[in-house]
């Protein structure tokens, strides 16, 4: 019975991402295409693409036995010791809210560039971080590569959290 149950759940969330992955890919060309819907709507052309991630973060989270749900305050994140659960919120308000509209791409990929050079996994999620430095990293090593677009991208969210 359980066998089956998870053949079912893995289908189910397989299927879920696809859709997922499908339903961003259509909101990001509708967008392009037709920015003036858009315009009209009080929340960004994004949203629908955050609440998709987040059933799909849910589902996921219930497939593999761990249900959590965690409220963060932002306004009490510190970005100089947070784990990446807070940070990822954190970062999301910031692009939701449009105080740091590249927040939340910037952290995923400052996370991403950090992962594996101190021998963390994605499943280790409430590790303690410095943000400030996983940035400046970042930062150096698209800086070092020549890449000043992405250098610049790091930049603007570093800089909004150095006036913090």
């Amino acid at each position: 019975m359980l066998k089956k149950l998870n053949y079912i759940l893995n289908i189910v969330a397989g299927s879920f991402i696809g859709a997922s992955i499908g339903h961003g890919i259509y909101v990001f060309w509708e967008y392009k295409t037709h920015p003036g819907l858009y315009a009209m709507q009080s929340a960004p052309w994004y949203t629908s693409i955050f609440v998709y991630g987040i059933v799909m973060l849910i589902l996921l989270a219930v497939k593999g036995g761990n249900v959590t749900e965690r409220m963060v305050d932002v306004s009490k994140v510190d970005t100089t010791g947070s784990d990446y659960i807070d940070m990822f919120a954190y970062s999301s308000h910031l692009s939701a809210s449009g105080k740091c509209p590249g927040a939340q791409s910037a952290f995923i990929r400052a996370g991403a560039n950090q992962h594996g050079a101190d021998n963390r996994t994605h499943d280790d999620l409430f590790g303690m971080n410095d943000w400030i430095s996983v940035l400046k990293d970042a930062m150096q090593t698209q800086y070092d590569a020549g890449n000043l677009k992405g250098y610049l991208d790091y930049k603007q969210f570093w800089d909004f959290l150095d006036n913090k």
